[in-house]
């Protein structure tokens, strides 16, 4: 490459036809496979399996008891709770369970009741699932009668949570008992529920609260109960060491005693929990904590005193309804019979094997008849459960297909645009040839994970922490001939190239730079007029190394942002004075950085206020929190206003806002830890790192600067992020998990039963407004937001080709779902600021074009 052609690289014109050929390239991909990917299972709305022996049952009701949140290992404490395992041990048997890689309620109850696998658009319904359409074993319970005298053979009943109820809503024969009542339902909810299984058991039928117009006559024999109360404690108290968790437990084991007593000797009962929870009481992970659950089973027919050696899949407790009441089994239902939990004879388990195969096989052949992914060389006569997965979406050719045609048009679209801003052809060469090699190798790694899971990984974190310690090198030294740094250069933008194609690409893994640049000459030669406060420096040290060297969660098997947020949120003495102390700090850092309000008593007032914020949501008391809310918005919208007229205290009220809601929602620490860090940065840009918007007319320069202040709010903002325990660091294999998010905040203005809405305003509204300061901090201190979100588009879009590889690999498909979301989000936060800066650009445009006339 010449040197007219990194003269023509650096320029933004060049580079924004780029990206929006790129993007509009990209759609195709994302819009075909993206709502294959999202789209329900394909399943037959109808056909059935009949059993072999329709009135040979093996149990003549059935009870099935869900504990929303229930942790397996928690739940197999016989302290805890005695009279579960004083039921399965020695009179039944326990199987482990593992949940749909999603782990939302709605997901693993779909699966439970239908027997479908659940595919990611789930997780953004899961408070009112829909049921497919599709037959399934509780629903042909309610229909079943065997001898056509008009009377149903079992009545089903479901009480509890309203994830089951909206499931079965038009289905006029199951009785729905509504007993929930929000996030913050501990235990209302679930007496009620125990209240009315006592009644139904007592053979008496309480009036329907969900169907006023339909009258149940008779009491249920085929019986859902899930209870929601044990996860909203686990959301709000968390697990590891939680009083109230085991409370909890204790609590429900209790109510067990005298439901189990009532259940007939000929019915079945099974235990068992929809989803896990972290230690912190999260769940919507793929981590294993979460997806392995248990299953308590006892009754007629069940083998006694055994532990199954094999693990079920959850979709499999589906067939329970048509295995236990010989009820015909759905081919739409993907699950298998448990048979190593029942106490049956070979034959038989030989005869309900191929009743399920015969349905397996069903299905299959009706998924080829309609051109949906199938399984080769399936017949009745040979058994081959071992061919059968349903993680795996399948993979359609027409999807690698468009992926590679469209790809391939935006190397010929890079040529064209390319040549038309006459670049040379060795330049256009190595360009394309570049960007087909990495692409290539970025889509045959990430097919490859599972069996290159540590090169998958390593090439993923590393690369970002390379790209780093080049461009900085080239950015902040002369070193090396010309040449080498043309290539060092052409080497930075290469790995730049990779950070936006490869989907494990962690732009996170450099925070460890914001640590180790402080014992660079970058801070330590620094002119003394240029040097960050002492005081400000030094806690900024102290929060950056717990961030950058203690939240490998993966590797230590503990984060430490993590560990002191859980600490924080817990509720106790210890959390509060913890909470107080470092708010007090953080707000006197704040204050000491930032000088625009002048007057001692309104300084000193903020001060007070925000070291009083622990205390006042350590009384979880909505008047208290009414009344602090109150003051925020005042503050806020007196901050708009002087914002709006353009006075200097609007911008500092509207950040000590969102800092105080932070603080409210997540707790001091990471109030605390978000203060000084955002005090520290604000300076680093104004002194240290200033040098970073100096242009320079050396492009081995201003290349890997523009990428350096590319990429930098990026990683400033990940920095942060982790500092709120959102990120596992190394071996980690997402930097976007939902599951981890903190919603302990949701409570905060409404303790006894907020809803979806607020939870998710009060607890992740703090995240979202802090995300906005960020990038509005960096925006003010000149930077050009426009490249950040060529940047991410550029990488949705490039991510959005390779969704086509990934409906085989759920773990993929959670990595390439949620960073194209996230990255929606990220540039979502900026667009405020690039729409101000197009407007703040206009008039200067207009003086130009007057001074040209």
């Amino acid at each position: 490459m010449d040197k007219a052609d990194w003269a023509i690289l650096g320029k933004g014109k060049f580079i924004l036809t780029a990206i929006i050929m790129v993007a509009i390239l990209a759609l195709p991909s994302l819009i075909y496979t993206g709502s294959y990917i999202i789209a329900d299972a394909p399943a037959p709305k109808e056909g059935v399996e009949l059993p072999p022996n329709p009135d040979e049952t093996l149990s003549e009701g059935l009870l099935f008891i869900v504990l929303d949140g229930g942790v397996r290992d928690l739940m197999l404490d016989k302290d805890l709770m005695p009279t579960l395992h004083s039921q399965v041990f020695p009179n039944g048997t326990y199987l482990d369970v593992l949940t749909n890689p999603l782990t939302m309620t709605a997901s693993c109850v779909k699966e439970m009741a239908t027997g479908i696998p659940s595919r990611p658009n789930e997780g953004l319904s899961n408070f009112h699932p829909e049921h497919p359409g599709t037959p399934d074993g509780w629903t042909l319970a309610s229909e079943s009668d065997r001898d056509n005298d008009g009377v149903y053979d079992y009545r089903v009943g479901i009480v509890g949570d309203y994830v089951w109820g909206d499931l079965y809503s038009d289905n006029d024969d199951i009785n729905f008992m509504k007993h929930r009542y929000g996030h913050a339902d501990y235990y209302q909810g679930d007496t009620e529920s125990f209240e009315t299984l006592n009644s139904w058991l007592d053979g008496e039928v309480p009036k329907s609260n969900t169907k006023p117009g339909v009258t149940f006559e008779q009491a249920p024999n085929v019986i859902i109960a899930h209870l929601s109360g044990l996860d909203s404690v686990g959301h709000r108290y968390g697990v590891e060491n939680s009083d109230e968790y085991e409370e909890k437990l204790i609590w429900l084991d209790n109510n067990f005693k005298t439901i189990f007593e009532k259940v007939p000797d000929d019915w079945t009962v099974v235990v068992t929990s929809d989803h896990g929870l972290t230690a912190s009481g999260q769940h919507g992970s793929p981590d294993m904590e979460i997806r392995e659950v248990g299953a308590w089973m006892w009754g007629p027919n069940i083998k006694q005193n055994y532990i199954s050696p094999n693990q079920i899949d959850q979709r499999d407790l589906s067939t329970l309804p048509s295995l236990l009441l010989s009820l015909p089994l759905p081919h739409a239902v993907h699950g298998k019979f448990p048979l190593d939990a029942l106490e049956i004879t070979e034959e038989k388990a030989q005869q309900l094997d191929q009743w399920n195969w015969n349905s397996t096989v069903s299905r299959n052949e009706w998924m080829q008849e309609n051109d949906h992914p199938y399984f080769e060389d399936l017949t009745r006569e040979n058994i081959e459960w071992e061919k059968i997965t349903y993680d795996e979406i399948g993979m359609r050719i027409s999807d690698l297909i468009l992926s590679a045609i469209f790809f391939c048009t935006i190397i010929a679209g890079i040529v064209f645009v390319m040549r038309k801003h006459e670049f040379s052809p060795n330049a256009i060469k190595y360009i394309a040839g570049s960007l087909f090699g990495i692409f290539a190798l970025s889509s045959a790694l990430s097919y490859n994970r599972d069996t290159l899971a540590l090169l998958y990984y390593m090439v993923g974190y590393f690369t970002p922490l390379v790209f780093a310690g080049l461009t900085l090198v080239l950015v902040c030294t002369d070193k090396f001939s010309k040449v080498i740094r043309q290539r060092m250069t052409a080497a930075t933008m290469c790995l730049f190239a990779v950070m936006i194609m490869y989907p494990e690409s962690r732009v996170s893994a450099i925070n460890i730079v914001m640590l180790l640049m402080l014992f660079t000459p970058i801070f330590w030669k620094a002119k003394e007029s240029m040097k960050t406060d002492k005081v400000i420096l030094g806690f900024f040290t102290l929060a950056i190394i717990p961030t950058t060297l203690l939240s490998h969660y993966r590797v230590y098997y503990f984060s430490f942002p993590r560990g002191a947020i859980n600490f924080s949120v817990s509720g106790d003495f210890l959390p509060l004075l913890m909470n107080t102390v470092l708010t007090f700090i953080g707000i006197m850092i704040y204050m000491r950085a930032h000088k625009i309000i002048t007057e001692q008593r309104i300084r000193y007032s903020i001060v007070g206020f925000f070291t009083l914020i622990p205390l006042l949501m350590y009384q979880e008391n909505n008047i208290v929190d009414w009344a602090v809310l109150i003051i925020l918005i005042t503050a806020m919208v007196t901050g708009i206003y002087l914002k709006i007229v353009k006075q200097d205290k609007g911008y500092e009220i509207i950040s000590m806002v969102a800092l105080c809601w932070l603080t409210m929602s997540w707790g001091g620490y990471a109030g605390g830890i978000t203060m000084a860090l955002f005090v520290a940065f604000r300076s680093f840009l104004d002194n240290e790192l200033s040098f970073l918007k100096e242009k320079s007319t050396d492009f081995t320069k201003e290349i890997p600067r523009t990428m350096i202040v590319t990429i930098l709010p990026l990683v400033v903002w990940f920095t942060w992020w982790a500092a709120l325990g959102q990120i596992g660091g190394f071996s980690s294999p997402r930097d976007v998990d939902p599951g981890s998010v903190y919603l302990n905040g949701g409570y905060i203005g409404d303790r006894f039963s907020p809803s979806n809405s607020w939870v998710g305003f009060m607890g992740g509204g703090p995240a979202a407004a802090m995300s906005l300061l960020w990038f509005s901090m960096f925006y003010s201190k000149g930077y050009n937001m426009k490249f950040v979100a060529y940047y991410l588009v550029a990488r949705i879009s490039i991510l959005s080709l390779q969704l086509s590889l990934t409906p085989n690999l759920p773990r993929l498909i959670f990595k390439i779902s949620w960073d194209i979301i996230f990255s929606i989000g990220l540039v979502a936060f900026m667009i405020h600021l690039i729409i101000q800066s197009r407007i703040e650009e206009q008039p200067e445009n207009q003086l130009k074009l007057t001074q040209t006339q």
